[in-house]
């Protein structure tokens, strides 16, 4: 397996430059409606950003295989584009919906929360490749009749936008189906991020029993591209694959230093099994910040998240998500990495914490599940409270004397 290592220079060699004769003739093209939509323009100044969402149905009578794509009126204050693939029942209501979404709307149907919003498809991210050739022998499934949702954030907000993507595709079915399988943390995890540190980094898992639920009987995850994503604090992030069997482990990616501006999707190799372990680390200085960030939508929020493209797809696994765990925290009390450690091995030993890896939408995710999860991300707000009000007075001194 080969470690990919980026640094500015290397970066810039996976640029993928097609022509429009490199794609198929036909395409959808996914873009946000020129109508306009109600919107609280005084709340949306004082936000600065804002997330922007738009259902698109395909009204497709056989199933449609994107071999490419294209990033769509690209604008500097794009900070992401996602589009999510949708359960195929849809109300009329939500089938016709186009506004605000993230933290800051409470009017987007439920149900869009519920069928799309854990399945990401495709991930692109500020600076990123504007277009781009999926290998041969491949292809993104479209399934007949189906609903995509195109999830944009601006930053900062400029009314009346077109941006999106153009999916280009073909009748023919490929030899493997693309998959996506989202790594991190959730959006409104459990982050803090203290003032005045020069490092402060956490990690995130995929842990082995996620992987030995959804690659049984031997089945591979064949890793091709992998985007990292994270906000302006964050200098370095990198992942790791642990062998458990045989406690073997290897960087797959190491981005090193991360700039925020130029999240490009990087071309890998990596095979995974039932045997493995992914280990996502973010690396962030809070040196030069006043007051404590935490994890959220905003860009002065932070996140800690990574995106595979691998195949054959395994339709139950989009997510393997885990809240941050504290570890190797320099210069602080030890009793924060033995606490940090405690509920690390309290999660590997529970197997209800199944509830942050695979297909968070109504058909394979039960209540129960749901249910434990709000309990793990209490035990972690307990953790994280105690872990920041722990170092709170030696924050504070080292604010006074700058």
């Amino acid at each position: 397996m080969k470690t990919t290592s980026v640094d500015s220079t290397e970066r810039e060699l996976h640029f993928v430059i097609l022509t429009t004769k490199s794609y198929a003739k036909d395409y959808h093209d996914i873009v946000l409606p020129s109508t306009s939509i109600q919107i609280n323009l005084s709340s949306i100044i004082q936000q600065k950003s804002i997330y922007l969402c738009y259902l698109y149905s395909l009204n497709n009578d056989y199933p449609h295989y994107v071999n490419s794509y294209e990033i769509l009126n690209y604008t500097d204050n794009l900070h992401h584009l996602l589009i999510y693939e949708c359960a195929n029942s849809m109300t009329t209501i939500s089938s016709k919906y186009f506004g605000i979404c993230g933290s800051e709307n409470r009017h987007m149907p439920m149900e869009l929360y519920e069928k799309c919003q854990t399945r990401i498809v495709l991930a692109w991210g500020r600076g990123g490749n504007f277009q781009y050739k999926y290998p041969q022998h491949t292809g993104l499934k479209l399934k007949t009749q189906t609903y995509l949702l195109l999830e944009i954030h601006y930053d900062p907000f400029i009314n009346r936008q077109q941006s999106g993507i153009r999916f280009y595709y073909s009748q023919s079915k490929p030899k493997y189906e693309i998959g996506l399988l989202t790594l991190g943390t959730l959006v409104n995890s459990t982050i803090y991020l203290p003032p005045y540190l020069d490092h402060i980094s956490f990690r995130t898992y995929c842990f082995n029993d996620c992987m030995q639920k959804y690659l049984a009987n031997n089945q591979t995850l064949n890793v091709f591209r992998v985007l990292l994503h994270a906000h302006h604090l964050s200098k370095r992030i990198w992942i790791k694959k642990i062998e458990k069997q045989g406690k073997k482990s290897q960087i797959i990616i190491d981005q090193n230093p991360y700039h925020f501006n130029k999240q490009l999707t990087v071309d890998i190799s990596v095979n995974l099994t039932n045997n493995d372990e992914i280990v996502l680390t973010c690396d962030y200085s809070t040196k030069y910040q006043t007051s404590l960030t935490r994890g959220g939508y905003n860009t002065n929020d932070e996140m800690c998240q990574a995106f595979f493209y691998y195949y054959p797809k395994i339709e139950q696994f989009p997510l393997c998500l885990s809240l941050p765990i504290y570890s190797e925290l320099q210069d602080y009390p030890k009793w924060t990495k033995n606490l940090s450690e405690n509920i690390r091995n309290r999660l590997v030993n529970n197997k209800n914490h199944l509830g942050l890896c695979g297909d968070n939408t109504p058909k394979w995710h039960t209540n129960r599940q749901l249910t434990t999860d709000v309990n793990l991300s209490f035990k972690y707000k307990q953790f994280n409270a105690c872990f920041y009000a722990g170092i709170h007075d030696k924050i504070k001194l080292k604010g006074k004397k700058r």
